[in-house]
């Protein structure tokens, strides 16, 4: 079954709530209520609806930066569009094709016609590729360099393979739709959440962090066990 940001949004308003020392009747019964209702928030939570899903947002936010930060993750595909095609020493835009801010670094170059990969080289030889000189160079090469966010390159025009992310809002947020991200980033999703919302969930500081750290070494599980022991010694 797909995790929805209401799962995120109720694990979050009951944790949270437990600093009313909520009786554990009451947290069953507001714990099976899906979608969870603002009014079950109001009693459950001392903090506001809308705040609670600015948190859950903020991490998604947070946890998508360090996706599209490392090179070759396996998760980059989630948030991956292109760029229009571009044309010799065209400024590379902010944004994808569909319009979302470019975040993280840039994927590979590709010639927007033939899709073939072109390899990153010294702008000096590109451009004597592209001038030519008494037509000396017969053999078509793959080519581009980037200077001050202006590309340069051999072929007609490239596309740049590039993550995006469009932060949704929490006002207008569906709770029925699924997270953004992998379902088993769900319990990262709720520890940034709580992190951010009060100093006394520090230890999810600690939990978040670890996941955070663990993808951009590549990975896509952390030992969340390890990580509380360690956060509830310190």
């Amino acid at each position: 079954m797909a995790t929805t940001y209401s799962t995120i949004l109720r694990q979050v308003g009951v944790l949270s709530g437990s600093l009313r020392g909520e009786q554990i009747e009451g947290v069953e019964t507001s714990y099976i209520v899906n979608p969870i209702t603002k009014a079950e928030i109001a009693i459950k939570s001392p903090f506001a609806y809308t705040q609670l899903l600015d948190a859950i947002l903020n991490a998604e936010a947070q946890l998508s930066a360090a996706i599209a930060s490392t090179a070759n993750h396996e998760w980059r595909q989630i948030l991956g569009d292109v760029t229009a095609a571009l044309t010799y020493g065209q400024l590379i835009p902010s944004t994808g094709s569909g319009g979302n801010q470019i975040i993280g670094m840039r994927g590979a170059v590709r010639d927007s016609s033939t899709f073939e990969p072109c390899t990153e080289n010294q702008l000096e030889q590109i451009r004597d590729r592209v001038l030519n000189p008494n037509g000396m160079w017969k053999i078509p090469v793959y080519w581009y360099a980037i200077n001050d966010r202006r590309i340069y390159h051999t072929v007609d025009s490239v596309i740049i393979d590039v993550c995006t992310y469009a932060r949704p809002s929490a006002l207008s947020l569906s709770l029925s739709t699924t997270i953004a991200l992998p379902e088993v980033l769900a319990p990262a999703y709720v520890d940034g959440a709580l992190m951010e919302l009060d100093d006394k969930f520090s230890r999810f500081g600690g939990v978040f962090t670890a996941w955070v750290q663990a993808i951009k070494q590549g990975n896509t599980s952390v030992n969340t066990a390890t990580t509380v022991i360690q956060s509830e010694a310190a």
